[in-house]
């Protein structure tokens, strides 16, 4: 090859990667990046979300979520100016409060990365509609969306074919069809050593009919939502009250029950001194089957 030709596919070669480099500035410019989050409280969370993602750090001002339901009562919340300054001498970069030029924002960065949660969702379903939006999942705090979740039980759980746990599931089912419940009927057994200690059921008090007269509040909600709005004992709960009416120790024994004890029983059930629960299905909520799990109690379904 000639020197001229040389010279010739040299200068080709450079002009390929100016303009390959040039593309990739132009691609860059073009999908500025933003990270975007509520940030009521400072904790490592938040500052890990911001350290793994790239691009511009911004709070979410005030005047944004002004409208947002119950956002009064996080007593905990900070004015985003001091979570802005926090964050920013933390992570070693700046952070802005992000209020009343949001149409600004908008246009300057075409790319926001939010957190997968709810306040996320409702700022850029009003603001953000014409921008790329990346949802990445994080658990930053219990908002409503993660409160309601329910979450699979998991996969690697003990199973029992046991015939005595099976007839002992089938027993807490039929407790709970004693219930006058026309949303749910469960049931819960207390036992130690194959012997049913108590039984319980899930039923409305002050007295069995008194949904019929005044009607349930469960009524007003999906199952799975507002998990505290009942008026009822549950199973579980009416087991372990009935045991300590009777004298009868706790301490040791197991707990079948019809279907996963919500996060509340399973509190409860977590205190009581119970070693397993043995239930026949259902969904964990709210951290259930973590209570359990910290407790130390052994969780098995029951096939």
């Amino acid at each position: 090859m000639t020197l001229s030709k040389k010279s010739k596919t040299a200068k080709v070669l450079r002009n390929v990667k100016k303009n390959k480099a040039a593309r990739i500035k132009h691609s860059k410019l073009k999908k500025k990046t933003a990270i975007l989050l509520w940030v009521p409280v400072v904790h490592a969370g938040y500052i890990k979300f911001f350290e793994e993602n790239g691009g511009d750090a911004f709070v979410i001002g005030k005047t944004l979520v002004e409208d947002y339901p119950r956002l009064e009562r996080d007593i905990r919340a900070v004015d985003p100016k001091h979570i802005a300054k926090s964050l920013s001498t933390i992570l070693r970069r700046k952070v802005q409060v992000l209020d009343k030029k949001i149409q600004v924002f908008a246009k300057k960065y075409p790319r926001v990365v939010m957190a997968a949660e709810e306040m996320s969702e409702t700022v850029a379903k009003k603001f953000l509609l014409k921008n790329e939006v990346e949802y990445k999942p994080a658990f930053l705090r219990w908002d409503k969306k993660i409160s309601d979740t329910e979450n699979k039980i998991d996969p690697h759980r003990k199973i029992s074919v046991d015939a005595l746990h099976k007839e002992l599931v089938l027993r807490a089912k039929l407790e709970g069809s004693k219930s006058p419940d026309w949303w749910r009927q469960i049931g819960a057994l207390l036992v130690r050593n194959g012997k049913v200690l108590t039984s319980g059921h899930n039923k409305h008090l002050p007295h069995l009919r008194h949904q019929d007269s005044f009607g349930d509040p469960r009524m007003n909600y999906d199952y799975g939502e507002a998990p505290n709005t009942y008026l009822s004992i549950h199973a579980e709960a009416h087991a372990l009250v009935l045991a300590a009416r009777q004298g009868i120790k706790t301490e040791g024994a197991d707990m079948f029950v019809s279907i996963f004890p919500c996060s509340n029983c399973a509190r409860l059930i977590s205190q009581s001194g119970v070693k397993r629960v043995y239930y026949g299905g259902g969904y964990s909520m709210l951290e259930g089957e973590k209570v359990l799990k910290d407790a130390g109690i052994e969780i098995v379904l029951v096939q």
